[in-house]
């Protein structure tokens, strides 16, 4: 559904890079809390692929693993 919502054709290899370049364009400038959360997980170069999208499936459902 991620893929879907965000309009990335390539699941694999352009969702990270993709959302990574958008949440780049909102940082610094969002005052919405869960927003601000969203942007610091797409923008993480540390966590592995797993990681990450958890962790923005986690903001996204608004729920803890």
């Amino acid at each position: 559904m991620i893929y879907e919502d965000f309009g990335v054709r390539s699941k694999e290899i352009k969702l990270r890079k993709d959302l990574r370049v958008r949440a780049n364009y909102l940082a610094g400038k969002c005052i919405e809390s869960s927003l601000k959360r969203f942007i610091r997980a797409a923008l993480d170069e540390t966590a592995s692929d797993s990681q990450w999208l958890e962790a923005l499936v986690v903001i996204v459902a608004n729920k803890p693993c």
